[in-house]
């Protein structure tokens, strides 16, 4: 089994996306609605949609008091941490990857509603009904022997799993939290299988509906708007907090309801030949896309 990091945030976005198929969650419900503690410092104007289509506007979050697991690994412990989170923009305002923020939330939106530890909740939900039996999210400490896992490693020190990020996600204890937003462990058969009833209307290979048909397209559907941009540069190893300026280039960021949905051509990069090695803005195409990659 291996850490699939952010396909973790599929998983438990397609849960979310059951609750709002089951009339249970409104996208115009502010998050407020269902955890009341969370509406501090004008989080209460955070809805639903902010939060599946990453607009809430807490994306860096500051560091919490404790451990990982003081933190997140109770419903008070989270609670308790989204009350310090301020505001880094008006929700829905702007666009920016929340890596780890928003899940955390989403897990705690279905604890309240289904009066279930969301794991369980997700288990039962969607990973049973798709037979996956080795995906794995927050196995006790205990029953990790019982698997063999991959260790998170990296090609070079500073590459962009360097030596202290691999040491954390590596250990029983992070394993064991299951962190909604990165922390799926699972087999490459398992995750094809979890991405083929989005491929197939909702229809579980083998048999079995885990959403309807009409659910995905509405959840692949774009909800950002011409506000909702990203900037397309790899800031320099030398200098890794480089703020972007207006010559970055600019991404249209085409959401849907947890997913990223397919481009058009706003934006087209084309290599001119196999020879040229193209760098935009400091990213290196070829190393990030392939020789001949457009």
């Amino acid at each position: 089994l291996f850490t699939i990091f952010s396909a973790t945030k599929t998983s438990v976005g397609v849960v979310m996306w059951q609750l709002i198929e089951d009339g249970r969650i409104e996208l115009s419900d502010p998050v407020s609605k269902y955890i009341p503690e969370f509406a501090t410092y004008g989080k209460e104007r955070v809805l639903i949609l902010h939060l599946l289509n990453f607009t809430a506007g807490f994306p860096n979050p500051p560091p919490g008091q404790g451990s990982l697991v003081e933190q997140y690994g109770t419903s008070a412990g989270r609670t308790a941490t989204f009350a310090r989170w301020p505001l880094e923009w008006e929700p829905g305002s702007e666009w920016q990857y929340h890596p780890g923020s928003a899940h955390w939330v989403m897990a705690e939106i279905i604890e309240r509603l289904t009066d279930m530890d969301w794991r369980d909740y997700m288990r039962s939900r969607l990973l049973d009904p798709c037979g996956l039996s080795n995906y794995l999210l927050g196995p006790r400490a205990e029953h990790q022997d019982d698997y063999r896992f991959v260790d998170l490693c990296s090609r070079s020190a500073a590459g962009r799993f360097g030596p202290a990020v691999q040491a954390m996600w590596n250990t029983s204890e992070v394993r064991a939290l299951g962190m909604p937003a990165g922390g799926g462990c699972t087999s490459a058969a398992d995750l094809a299988l979890l991405y083929q009833p989005l491929l197939n209307g909702g229809q579980v290979y083998g048999g079995g509906q885990i959403l309807r048909s009409e659910t995905i397209a509405r959840a692949t559907t774009q909800t950002t708007d011409s506000r909702h941009f990203a900037y397309l540069f790899a800031p320099p190893a030398e200098n890794p907090n480089r703020i972007p300026t207006d010559s970055d280039t600019r991404v249209p960021k085409l959401r849907g309801w947890v997913v990223e949905l397919m481009g058009d051509d706003t934006l087209t990069l084309t290599f001119e030949d196999d020879t040229n090695s193209s760098v935009v803005n400091g990213l290196d195409l070829k190393a990030a896309f392939g020789e001949g990659a457009e």
